[in-house]
């Protein structure tokens, strides 16, 4: 702090006290929070199980082999069985990639939200973020078959054991003017479906998604509003 004293002739003595300015660092500008251009996040569901069908496809691929390996060198020779065997391990591989996996891929890229199926190339969902109302949960009812262990093997046909009703979910994209858009053909359970569907508005949000009941309205709709009310009051 800084004292300048001023003595005017036939005046008394003044004390001038002079504040040094400090910075404010809250006024200063928010530093830019630069999102990346492309991000994508994949969906799959059930994964608390996804190991165990992992371990049962790769069975599912070297069990075919195999036995065709077998078969032919018993028949015809060690190495025709070998050739027999790369051939329908191949083969095994090319059907296992074919076929369709459970879950999305979403990919936000400049600004525009696209859906693929897992394990494909195709988009099959495009919207911008902009025009997505929002990321809903589709319900659907089900009452499922209890298996009951009994000696009787036809007990299950005729007096088969049902289960309470219970609610099974899907993901959906909710597009401005458009159906609904499920990621998944299959309904999932309850507790599963919901924590993809907090992760997918997370994933959303931070790639500047914002739903439509947060948005603040277009100007003129408020202006309008307001002088509708006027009116009213008048």
């Amino acid at each position: 702090m800084r004292y300048a004293l001023s003595t005017p002739p036939s005046l008394p003595l003044h004390v001038t006290l002079e504040r040094p300015r400090l910075p404010v660092p809250y006024r200063d500008p928010a530093p830019k929070v630069s999102r990346p251009a492309k991000a994508e996040l994949t969906y799959v569901p059930l994964e608390r199980t996804d190991r165990g069908s992992g371990m049962t496809a790769a069975f599912q691929i070297v069990a075919l082999p195999t036995v065709l390996f077998c078969v032919v060198w018993k028949t015809v020779g060690p190495t025709e069985g070998a050739v027999a065997w790369v051939i329908a391990l191949a083969l095994s591989v090319w059907m296992w990639r074919r076929t369709p996996k459970p879950g999305a891929v979403l990919r936000v890229e400049d600004g525009v939200l696209l859906v693929r199926p897992r394990g494909a190339k195709e988009t099959l969902y495009r919207v911008r973020l902009l025009d997505l109302d929002d990321v809903v949960l589709q319900t659907k009812t089900v009452e499922r078959v209890v298996d009951i262990a009994t000696g009787n093997p036809y007990a299950r046909t005729l007096n088969p054991q049902i289960a309470p009703k219970t609610d099974t979910n899907r993901i959906a994209l909710e597009g401005r003017g458009e159906a609904e858009f499920a990621l998944t053909d299959e309904y999932q359970s309850h507790s599963d479906t919901l924590d993809w569907f907090g992760k997918i508005r997370v994933f959303l949000r931070r790639n500047g998604w914002t739903p439509i009941d947060e948005r603040e309205p277009p100007s003129g709709q408020v202006a309008s509003g307001r002088g509708d009310a006027a009116d009213d009051d008048g």
